[in-house]
């Protein structure tokens, strides 16, 4: 699969389930700031904006300004996750949808401590993360962790409101059936 291809395939997606379900949790009535990791074809980005939230979405492929309208409330940053500045103390919601497993296991615990420092307090993360089981558990440019691991990376939230393990099997965005081993995750600091 080519990120061309998955962005081809998401571009008329809407918002994903688990960044709706994490409304239920955030604090604040006003929006404030949203951080969108691995944005991709900004579904989940523009749900974010139409909520009221100022938005800067990152990912690594430059093809997804081919995706975005210009907005008033919206920056868009091409970077890697490992490259990528988080401002610390700066976002009330971060959204890493099926996005952080894609950093390199190098450098994967450096940018998951650097995204929950840009967190402000009671702020919201809502994303995944891949099991050990996971069919693309081979691929060394990936992360992949135990439930051990996972509820470890857990300890740096205040309040963990959703951790739940998936295992099946079932098609990516492109249509290829492939074993998942998903954490779905909704924390707050």
């Amino acid at each position: 699969m080519s990120w061309d291809d998955y962005l081809k395939a998401t571009s008329n997606s809407k918002c994903r389930p688990l960044l709706r379900e994490a409304f239920q949790y955030l604090k604040k009535t006003d929006r404030g700031n949203a951080l969108d990791l691995g944005a991709g074809a900004l579904g989940d980005t523009s749900f974010l904006l139409k909520a009221g939230f100022t938005v800067i979405a990152v990912d690594s492929n430059p093809k997804i300004l081919e995706y975005s309208k210009p907005h008033e409330n919206l920056s868009v940053e091409i970077s890697s996750f490992e490259n990528y500045s988080f401002p610390e103390n700066s976002f009330d919601l971060i959204n890493a949808q099926y996005a952080l497993p894609f950093n390199k296991p190098e450098t994967f615990e450096s940018v998951f401590q650097k995204m929950i420092l840009s967190m402000k307090d009671s702020a919201i993360f809502t994303g995944q993360l891949f099991g050990t089981e996971d069919g693309w558990a081979e691929k060394k440019t990936m992360t992949f962790l135990s439930a051990e691991q996972v509820n470890k990376l857990m300890e740096n939230f205040k309040k963990v409101h959703v951790l739940r393990e998936e295992k099946k099997l079932g098609p990516t965005a492109t249509g290829i059936d492939k074993f998942w081993h998903v954490f779905h995750i909704i924390a707050e600091k």
